[in-house]
């Protein structure tokens, strides 16, 4: 199939891309080799492949059956510490205390009011 520079406009507008008018027979060129891939690719649309030679053609599946989800206390044990069923790690963020926020904004994170800030 045929693509033409005005083709490859009307996609390029299609998903809002900006190609440089140099750039268009690149572009061209590249869909013509996709399109030509799909219709090589259409060719085998309906044909079925037999095996792949691996393990007989089939995979063996396991059953599928509800197994115990209370694994957590288990894998706690390979964790440093593990305080109520979490586990506990370092700190990597220290939050500093907002200072000129308004209307105490921050304050719950260990800021001050500016009021507080006044002396007396």
């Amino acid at each position: 199939m045929d693509v033409s520079d005005d083709d490859v406009r009307h996609v390029a507008a299609l998903a809002r891309l900006a190609i440089p008018a140099e750039a268009i027979p690149q572009f061209a060129g590249e869909l013509r080799g996709i399109l030509a891939h799909m219709s090589q690719l259409r060719e085998f649309a309906g044909q079925t492949v037999e095996g792949d030679g691996a393990g007989g053609g089939t995979m063996p599946l396991r059953a599928d059956e509800p197994r115990a989800g209370d694994r957590h206390m288990a894998i706690a044990t390979f964790a440093p510490d593990a305080r109520d069923g979490f586990f506990v790690v370092p700190q990597v963020v220290a939050h500093a205390p907002a200072t000129g926020a308004p209307d105490g904004a921050g304050a719950e994170a260990g800021g001050t009011r500016p009021e507080e800030d006044a002396p007396a």
